[in-house]
């Protein structure tokens, strides 16, 4: 029933079968099971062989919640913060949270964190205990909350501001693999906070979350080739980079490829480009000056104007597909999901590391045992990676 429900959770169970999976799941729960509640509130909460409905999800949920289910129970806790299929109730929120909490689960002690942090209408915000809640997530290896009190030490919130502290709590996120732990990392190496400035290792660091989909860090990355912060750099791939954080929603990035076509940075000048990237920019949230984008305009016909506009629209999904399909997002670092020991392996070659393989490493650890170890040599084995 678990995996069933798993696979149709994650879409894959095909949509002729859908309808057959959810009566499967409804007869079960009717007769009790609380898993197959738990998993009938999923379907009705994202509408998967059923017609989507809030207030059926909250039931079953309810039902799973009553009977254990510490997932169930979260899930109740967020429909009551954000009243869907019931009236919004933070303490009814607190209450489920803290029951799956009791039951070990790191997400709930995140859920009670952001409740703190902000407070709401029927809570006041209470950093103490948004502190306490992260804390308890962090024993538990939340990732998520290490990244959290990671931004809390950089910025001096609640904490004296370190950027030592920073760092250790994203390596041990990116240790257990959260690929924003990276491109956290990779910004502490570029710039100095904590360590040396490395750009070498950015530039590990930043390829690694860029190729699992972080934006900041295809513009980052790009941004080290493009100004010749690294030997040997790659204009083109620059230019890659920036085209692919803009198609994700970068308005940094399509701000920069503007300024690039408007004044020959890398390129050609081209004026029509220039608009086209500029107006992407402003849709995506970038204050551009107006007087820039009048003088472009100024400069182009009527047509040429009215193409700048469809490729604003045209833009991101069909760049996507061109991402999906090129070699450097399909090969080398960082591949795929985040084969973290390997990954950190990679980065500590630099600095003398052991002689044995990666793998070798990663084949040891997972033998005595280490389930992170054993979890990523499978990975290794199922891409062909070492």
């Amino acid at each position: 029933i678990d995996n069933l429900g798993f696979m149709s959770r994650n879409n894959r169970v095909s949509r002729d079968n859908a309808t057959k999976v959810f009566l499967f799941f409804h007869n079960d729960a009717k007769k009790g099971n609380a898993f197959s509640q738990h998993y009938l509130g999923s379907f009705y909460l994202n509408g998967q062989g059923v017609e989507q409905d809030d207030i059926q999800a909250f039931k079953w949920y309810e039902m799973a919640a009553e009977q254990g289910v510490a997932e169930s129970q979260i899930i109740l806790g967020e429909m009551f913060v954000n009243g869907r299929g019931v009236a919004e109730d933070s303490l009814k929120a607190i209450e489920w949270f803290n029951k799956a909490a009791g039951q070990g689960y790191a997400r709930a002690f995140g859920c009670l964190s952001e409740i703190y942090q902000t407070g709401t209408s029927q809570v006041e915000p209470n950093r103490e205990k948004a502190i306490q809640c992260l804390n308890s997530a962090v024993e538990l290896d939340d990732t998520e909350a290490m990244l959290t009190l990671a931004h809390f030490y950089s910025n001096g919130i609640s904490f004296e501001q370190s950027d030592e502290e920073s760092n250790a709590l994203n390596f041990k996120a990116f240790d257990l693999g959260n690929p924003k732990a990276a491109y956290n990392l990779g910004i502490s190496f570029e710039r100095g906070r904590g360590v040396e400035i490395d750009y070498q290792r950015a530039v590990k660091l930043y390829t690694i979350a860029a190729k699992a989909g972080f934006p900041m860090a295809m513009h980052n990355l790009a941004a080290l080739h493009f100004n010749k912060s690294i030997k040997p750099n790659d204009i083109e791939l620059a230019k890659f980079l920036y085209m692919s954080a803009s198609s994700l929603g970068s308005s940094m990035s399509s701000y920069t490829l503007g300024r690039m076509h408007m004044l020959g940075e890398g390129v050609d000048i081209n004026i029509q480009e220039a608009l086209g990237w500029y107006l992407l920019a402003i849709e995506q949230g970038y204050d551009v000056p107006r007087n820039v984008i009048d003088n472009l305009v100024s400069e182009l016909n009527g047509e040429d104007v009215q193409k700048t506009h469809t490729f604003v629209q045209s833009f991101p999904n069909s760049f996507q597909h061109k991402m999906a399909e090129s070699e450097w997002f399909n090969s080398g670092e960082g591949q795929g999901s985040l084969n973290t020991e390997l990954q950190i392996k990679m980065l500590q070659e630099d600095s003398g590391g052991s002689e044995k393989s990666n793998i070798d490493q990663l084949r040891e650890k997972a033998e005595k045992g280490d389930a992170f170890a054993q979890y990523n040599l499978g990975e290794a084995y199922q891409l062909g990676d070492g």
